[in-house]
């Protein structure tokens, strides 16, 4: 309960200057809300981590329509390249010393067999102990393959994947790429004609000897061996007749 004052304010009297002061029995007080100016300020939020992501993911897009790009533009530049040679070998390649650049299978077979014609001519000449043996080549079934160089040659740029590829043609195109020349032999018909002569060769060793005659002692001196190691005669004749050389 709050006691009225009895009390009358002097005329002239200032009411504010009179009144009394209201202590914590006079009830309660209220407060005035705080202006603007001293209100709390928000939490502040950070945007640094979230403009990072968003430039990252910026970022992995435009690389991987980038690289989408490049694929889809190589795929198409290999499939022109290929289609302009389709049916024929890619240029840069050669067999040997022969260029076989933009050819049909037909016109590379007929090139090559003008160039290699002189590997299926001749003989192979066999020798020892002052023997000789001349065999020609057509007995021992030496000739060249042109159809399995001409489809190796087919090959050479048109494997793996698309990069691979595309790497290799430009690697053909500035440097070449060579395809041996394939010699076939008839490996049986060589060490036929090196066992002819190693029978011819081939000698047994023998002792010396002393033996009793009409006229007194004879001596009978000792012969020395030989014998032709056929099959490392095989190996080196088969490799000097596969060297196109």
């Amino acid at each position: 309960m709050i006691d009225r004052m009895d009390e009358q304010l002097e005329p002239g009297a200032d009411p504010e200057a009179t009144a009394p002061e209201a202590t914590a029995s006079d009830g309660p007080v209220l407060a005035a809300p705080p202006s603007e100016a001293e209100a709390p300020a928000p939490d502040t939020v950070s945007t640094g981590p979230i403009r990072s992501r968003r430039a990252v993911t910026r970022f992995l897009l435009a690389f991987t329509f980038g690289l989408l790009a490049v694929l889809t533009i190589s795929a198409g530049a290999l499939a022109a390249y290929e289609s302009a040679n389709t049916g024929r070998i890619l240029p840069g390649v050669h067999a040997g010393s022969v260029d076989l650049s933009g050819l049909t299978p037909a016109a590379a077979s007929a090139r090559l067999r003008d160039a290699f014609k002189s590997l299926e001519e001749g003989a192979l000449v066999l020798s020892g102990a002052g023997m000789e043996r001349s065999v020609a080549y057509a007995d021992l079934g030496r000739r060249v393959d042109y159809d399995a160089i001409v489809a190796r040659a087919l090959e050479v740029g048109r494997s793996g994947p698309v990069l691979e590829r595309i790497a290799s043609n430009v690697r053909i195109y500035a440097r070449g790429a060579e395809v041996g020349p394939i010699v076939t032999l008839e490996r049986a018909a060589v060490r036929f004609e090196i066992a002819a002569l190693a029978t011819a060769i081939d000698l047994m060793p023998s002792d010396a000897s002393v033996s009793v005659g009409e006229t007194g002692f004879v001596l009978a001196p000792g012969i020395d061996g030989r014998s032709v190691d056929i099959e490392a005669t095989l190996a080196a004749a088969m490799a000097l007749l596969a060297d196109p050389d």
